[in-house]
């Protein structure tokens, strides 16, 4: 299983809510900036997801004896995906970042979809760290961004903010559609400086 599977598993889960998909081909491109993973669309709404996996283990050793866990570095999420998830977010079109766990012989994987902005959040509560379990992911986000499984297989639930970003969760109501505008830098990226001890410093762009 490696990332593209998370990212079908994540498609095929918006198809049973009723939506349309699309996903650019991975060919060897100069790209001025970025383009968007995969486009959801329904005919009242859409959204940009940007999927990530997270390499997941069996610890033998220390106090995670006996469970499955692994590292998400932030940096996974590269500046010039960063500046179209930001660029998006600042022209009010709903992105999100899908995460989903590789590793491990498991029938079902618990699959986060995050708005884009409560992971930045996320990322400006850790400033002093570059990385974050997956165990902690799952306990920050899996209420309410976890989506179920069933016979039929992975599904968005109606509630989920995904699904109203769509039109097509419970008690939606249209989504305003706005221009799209690039940003001139990611506001989301983690800046390193040093001091003069040489101590490495995390600072960030996102504004609380």
């Amino acid at each position: 299983m490696n990332e593209a599977d998370i990212r079908r598993m994540m498609q095929r889960a918006f198809s049973r809510a009723g939506a349309y998909y699309y996903h650019a081909p991975d060919v060897n491109v100069m790209e001025l900036r970025s383009r968007p993973d995969t486009i959801v669309l329904s005919t009242l709404g859409h959204l940009v997801l940007e999927v990530k996996r997270v390499d997941i283990k069996l610890y033998k050793i220390g106090e995670k004896k006996g469970t499955w866990d692994g590292i998400f570095s932030f940096k996974e999420i590269r500046d010039n995906q960063r500046q179209l998830l930001d660029s998006l977010a600042m022209s009010h079109i709903p992105a999100f970042l899908g995460l989903g766990p590789v590793g491990g012989r498991f029938r079902i994987r618990p699959l986060l979809i995050i708005p884009w902005t409560s992971w930045a959040n996320f990322e400006n509560d850790h400033l002093e760290n570059k990385s974050a379990y997956w165990s902690s992911i799952l306990r920050e986000f899996r209420d309410p961004y976890v989506i179920d499984f069933d016979d039929g297989g992975y599904f968005v639930q109606r509630q989920h903010v995904a699904c109203q970003a769509l039109g097509v969760g419970l008690g939606s109501t249209l989504f305003p559609h706005y221009p799209f505008e690039w940003i001139d830098e990611p506001i989301s990226r983690r800046l390193e400086k040093k001091e003069a001890n040489g101590i490495p410093v995390v600072e960030s762009n996102v504004e609380e």
